[in-house]
């Protein structure tokens, strides 16, 4: 019986240790980062933030409504209203066009360099 809780807890423990190594692989990057926090770019605070992107999701949640291919009106109109959101802040759209069944759709993306190091960018992509 002491062997069983021995194995399960010597599993226990490789199992967190996979998990830990799997997380730092994936998540930690390499190196230092210089910059400064986005959100004092503009000079908003994180709680504005937070009310800027709970009224966000209202309007695409509650005004906008479902978007679908079958509600392609829908999916069409909130593709321009984050393009001009975007656009409002001083971004740069980019988008990536496709086809299906007839209709194009299309995933916004925009890019925010770096201030110490512009090759550093963050990528903000919108699947709507």
């Amino acid at each position: 019986m002491r062997i069983k809780y021995i194995i399960s807890a010597s599993f226990l423990i490789a199992v967190s240790v996979a998990t830990y190594g799997a997380y730092r692989f994936m998540v930690k990057c390499e190196g230092t980062w210089e910059g400064e926090p986005l959100e004092s770019k503009k000079g908003i605070s994180l709680e504005e933030i937070g009310v800027q992107l709970k009224e966000d999701i209202h309007y695409m949640t509650v005004v906008l409504g479902e978007r679908n291919p079958e509600r392609y009106e829908e999916l069409a109109r909130c593709a321009e209203w984050i393009r001009k959101r975007w656009q409002s802040h001083g971004y740069e759209v980019k988008s990536q066009v496709f086809t299906l069944e007839d209709k194009e759709f299309e995933n916004l993306e925009i890019e925010i360099p770096g201030n110490v190091a512009p090759s550093e960018i963050i990528i903000v992509s919108g699947q709507y």
